[in-house]
Parts: structure tokens; C-alpha cells; sequence
């Protein structure tokens, strides 16, 4: 059971001498986030405070690169030298070493002894200079028609720390992030930009604003963590129901910054937002045309169809009207090249770095586009196991090739091809084997191959390598068999009728090669997979494909293609009755 009171004393706790430090020198955004998991401290001798940082592992899991957390944590006055320091060691270990996000004020300060790269901006709120706050809440939401909608039905902004929740409402918060997570179009994001709204919530450093609707009903939840030099709140994590209404994330938000203003608070920062080139003066874009990867930057804060969906996150921010961007760098004691990029793509996607993240991207794309074929069951069981790549299917496709590249291009490959198929007439165990193997000619290979690639890799993508192989496997050496049974039976009870005597001779003369029974018995199985609605339109035209290569071609071994898919549907309904949630 989730939301267990005492979750609240075994969430992750930071070092108490770690939170003195962040309270006494922490006055950047990201500050408090380095005291979530995943950091190491860096000392230097003779000065005050440490450096959060990640290591990211190269080849052979040996470190490639050091990532600081934002800037040091230690006085002003110190952190250049604390940055000197933590590159020139990290020269000597034989690693990259790079700070982000910093302030240009730091940036400027170690002008010539280190490399910046402009990477994005943050949208600040000077609540106490900002006209919106502090007056009357129909003029805060104004120009949020739906959000000021919402107020006037009864929806109620309030604010509680993590260790005043019922565990109803920590309940409903963990539902909340688990929805988020599976909306995404990739992995949840590490480094800086965890979402766990349990780290910290047993301290004053952190608080939340909860929507709820006039029926009690969390709709929506914003984690606030305090930048506590500059009498500041950073909305780290905020967290949407799918069912919220409109306009629910603006009124939480301006909401709580109506709160945070009325309790004195100077500022709200909601973060950076990554290529936000177009809020900030020309000379930022100027000096970032000055070298190639900053074009690219730009060209991709223009053109910007990221899968985290930088663009729609940059356009809500501008939406809220912040009072105030500041530009925000990475500060890297190396030229910002292709290596540089690579290393934060790993550090904000820790599980398997950009190929991780691309995989999942994938696989969550699919499973969206998915979802509406799919029957409850499937969906069901879909969602409780990790989908993996059609190695498997690939691999195979790769033997069907070789075999056919073998038996064009060497005499031993033809001759094995016309002396081993299956015929109902000859009964040999190679044939039996190897038949479905080989493919007659180029246009029967592309035909088979392609319509295998397709099938198999989107059943082993549905169900993994298990139940392909068994779907496979009876594809290839049973439906032959399983085929010839059944039209010898026919045959004998019809008193030779059916079929009938030229296509009796014909069938015990016919030599079977091809895939195409491996391709039915997948699209049999995959029609298990796919609700009452679309499942027809799968497996129809392959029926209705094999009915008439039986009868209007005389080709009864050709049953096998129905036989290939009863067979795999057959496999798939009790794989997915065990496998059922």
C-alpha cells in the first residue's frame, strides 16, 4: 500500500550538514535539488562549503566526465576558485568537467579560465514589485478566463508541508507523479530535474499547494523548494491529474505565487527553460552565432520538436507573464563541442544516456499509438512489463537471409535448396527443418521477409522473446504438418472426393518453402492482442488469402496459412491469460 504514514521517515534524507550549507550559502534555483540523490560532495581544502556533482561512467564503467550541480556551494567570493579547483582536478583524474545551470555573474567572473555556453533561461516572478499580487484575486486571474473560472466554482488553492498530509492525500500526490511519469514522451529526466515530491517533504525547505475541487478531489499538485538566500521558492515539481479541467495549472500556480506573496516572499523561479533564446536580448543570440554548436542551438530553439516537449514547457511559462529572464550557462573547462552535449544529454538521462532515452521515447510513442487497438487485457498486461527491442526478430530475418544469399551465390546452397523442402508426398526430416527456411526466389524472400520483420517485431515488442519464439517455432514446423493432417483426413472421409483426384496428385506433389506460415501464426496472435473492434480487419485478409490459394489455386497444402493463424492465436490467448494483472 502506498502513502503509509511512515513513508514520510523513510523517504530519502540528506546529510544535516549538507542542508547548513544550502541554507546558509544556496541562493541559485537548483540549489536544495542537489540534495537529492545522486550527488557526491567535492572538498577543497582551506575554503568553506563543497561542489554537488554527478559522475557519469564511460567505457568499462570507468568516470568520463564530472558534472557540478549547479554552482558551488559556498560563499560568493569563493566559488571561482571552487570551480579552478574542481576542473583542475578533474584534469587530473582524466575527465571532463562542466558546471550547469550557473548565472552569468559566475560565468563572468572566470572569463578566460573557463568556456560558456548559453543554454536556456529562467522565468523569474518579483512578487512583491508585480501588481498582479496582493490585490484581489478576480484581477490576479484576469487574463486566465478559466482559471479565474475555476476560483469562482469553488476549487480551493491551499498549502501544507509534506508532514501535515493524510495519507489520502499522499496517496493521491503518488498517483499524481505515476501519471505524469507515463504521459511522458520519454524517461523522467535525473540530475537537477528529479521529480520525487517526498525528498525534503519532512522539512521546512519544502512545501505543497494542492487544487482541490469543490468535491475535495485533488485535481492538482505544485512541490515548492525554498532558495533560501534570496527569500525564494522554486516550483520544482507540478503535478496535473489527466482529469483536471482546464486551466487547473495556471490557477495552482498563480495561486501559490498569490499565497507565497502574501506571506512576504520576494521571488517564485520556475525553473529553466532550455533553448529560450527569443526571451532574452540579441547579444545572447549573437555571441551564441559566434561558434557552431551555438547555431545549432539556435536553430533548434526555432525548429524545436524535442520529445520532452521543451517548446509547448517554454510556451506556458511565457504564458504566466514572469517579470523577469535570466540567462542561464553551462560553464565547461573545455570548448563546448559534440562531447559536451553528449555528457548532458547522459546527465539528465541516466538509464542508458541518449540511446536509453530514444528507446524509451520509442516505446512509449508506441504503446500511445498502440492503446486504442488493444484489448483491456492486453493493455493491462502491456503496461505491467518492459517492452525490449526485436532482437530476436532480427535476428532471425538475418538467418532467412543468409540462407537465401547461400543458395544464389554457391552450388552447395542450391543443391541443398532443391533437394530439402516439405512435400506431402516425401517425408524428410531436413526438408520438414530446413523448407521454411529457404525462399524460392527474390520477390518471395522480399514479400516473406518484410511482412516477418513487421509481424514479429510487433509481437515480440507486445510480449518479448518467449512467446515469439513459441509462435515462431509453431509457424515454421507445425502448420505444414498440422495441414497435411487435416486434407489427408479430408480426403479419406470424403471417399477422395475433397480434394479432388488432379488436386490430390498435385498436393502430394507440392514442395513448400517460405516464412509466410511464421508471418500468419504472428498475425493469429496478434489479433489477441487487438480489441473486438480492429481485430477482423488483422487477421480476415490472411484468412481469406489462404482460402483462396486452396481453392482457386488447388493448393490444399495452403491450409497451413489458416493453421498458422488458429495456431497463434491459440498460443497468445494462453499466454496472455497467464500473463493477465
Amino acid at each position: 500500500m502506498r502513502g503509509k504514514p511512515q513513508e514520510i521517515t523513510e523517504c530519502f534524507n540528506p546529510p544535516e550538514d549538507l542542508l547548513q550549507d544550502l541554507r546558509q550559502w544556496g541562493d541559485r534555483t537548483s540549489s536544495l535539488m542537489t540534495a537529492y540523490p545522486g550527488f557526491e560532495d567535492f572538498r577543497c581544502g582551506g575554503l568553506a562549503g563543497r561542489v554537488r556533482y554527478a559522475a557519469l561512467s564511460g567505457a568499462g564503467g570507468k568516470p568520463s566526465a564530472w558534472v557540478g550541480a549547479t554552482e558551488p556551494i559556498a560563499p560568493l567570493g569563493e566559488r571561482s576558485r571552487y570551480v579552478t579547483e574542481f576542473f583542475k582536478s578533474a584534469r587530473q583524474a582524466g575527465v571532463r568537467a562542466f558546471f550547469m545551470p550557473v548565472s552569468e555573474r559566475l560565468t563572468e567572473q572566470l572569463q578566460g579560465r573557463a568556456h560558456r555556453l548559453c543554454v536556456g533561461a529562467e522565468p523569474i516572478f518579483d512578487l512583491q514589485d508585480d501588481g498582479r499580487f496582493g490585490s484581489d484575486s478576480e484581477e490576479l486571474f484576469k487574463k486566465y478566463p478559466r482559471a479565474r473560472a475555476l476560483m469562482r466554482a469553488g476549487y480551493v488553492i491551499s498549502s501544507v508541508r509534506g508532514c501535515d498530509l493524510e495519507a489520502p492525500e499522499r496517496d493521491a500526490i503518488d498517483l499524481l507523479a505515476d501519471e505524469w511519469k507515463q504521459s511522458l514522451r520519454t524517461s523522467p529526466m535525473g540530475f537537477l530535474n528529479q521529480v520525487d515530491p517526498w525528498v525534503l517533504s519532512h522539512s521546512e525547505e519544502k512545501r505543497f499547494f494542492i487544487l482541490k475541487s469543490p468535491e475535495s478531489k485533488i485535481q492538482a499538485c505544485l512541490a515548492a523548494v525554498r532558495v533560501p538566500l534570496a527569500n525564494a521558492w522554486y516550483f520544482a515539481e507540478v503535478l496535473r491529474s489527466g482529469s483536471a479541467p482546464s486551466g487547473a495549472m495556471p490557477c495552482l500556480i498563480l495561486g501559490a505565487m498569490e499565497i507565497l506573496a502574501g506571506e512576504g516572499t520576494h521571488e517564485v523561479r520556475l525553473g529553466m527553460a532550455p533553448l529560450a533564446y527569443q526571451e532574452l536580448p540579441p547579444s545572447y543570440r549573437q555571441e551564441l552565432s559566434s561558434r557552431l554548436i551555438g547555431r545549432l542551438l539556435l536553430g533548434l530553439s526555432t525548429r524545436d520538436t524535442s520529445l520532452y516537449g521543451f517548446s509547448s514547457a517554454r510556451e506556458f511559462k511565457r504564458r504566466l507573464r514572469p517579470t523577469r529572464w535570466e540567462p542561464l550557462y553551462v560553464l565547461s573547462s573545455s570548448r563546448p563541442g559534440i562531447l559536451l552535449a553528449l555528457d548532458i544529454i547522459r546527465a539528465h538521462f541516466p538509464r542508458g544516456g541518449i540511446s536509453g532515452a530514444l528507446h524509451e521515447s520509442l516505446d512509449r510513442l508506441l504503446r500511445n499509438k498502440a492503446a486504442p487497438y488493444l484489448t483491456r487485457a492486453a493493455t493491462l498486461s502491456l503496461a505491467a512489463r518492459k517492452t525490449r527491442f526485436p532482437g530476436g526478430t532480427l535476428a532471425v530475418a538475418g538467418v532467412l537471409l543468409g540462407l537465401h544469399a547461400w543458395k544464389i551465390a554457391t552450388a552447395s546452397g542450391a543443391s541443398f535448396f532443391g533437394a530439402h523442402s516439405y512435400s506431402p508426398g516425401f517425408h524428410e526430416w531436413t526438408g520438414w527443418v530446413a523448407g521454411p527456411l529457404f525462399h524460392n526466389h527474390a520477390y518471395h524472400l522480399a514479400g516473406d521477409i518484410i511482412s516477418f520483420i513487421l509481424f514479429g517485431a510487433a509481437l515480440e515488442w507486445f510480449a518479448g522473446l518467449p512467446l515469439l519464439a513459441a509462435v515462431m517455432a509453431f509457424g515454421f514446423w507445425v502448420t505444414n504438418p498440422v495441414a497435411e493432417i487435416l486434407v489427408r483426413s479430408l480426403h479419406g472421409l470424403s471417399g477422395g472426393m475433397i480434394p479432388h483426384p488432379s488436386a490430390w496428385l498435385s498436393f502430394l506433389a507440392e514442395k513448400d518453402y517460405g516464412s509466410s506460415n511464421a508471418v500468419y501464426a504472428f498475425v493469429g496472435a496478434l489479433a489477441v492482442f487487438t480489441n473486438a473492434r480492429n481485430r477482423t480487419w488483422l487477421w480476415l485478409p490472411f484468412a481469406l488469402n489462404g482460402v483462396y490459394l486452396c481453392f482457386a489455386k488447388d493448393s490444399w497444402l495452403s491450409l497451413h496459412h489458416l493453421v498458422g493463424i488458429a495456431g497463434g492465436a491459440l498460443i497468445a490467448s494462453a499466454w496472455l491469460k497467464n500473463s493477465r494483472i
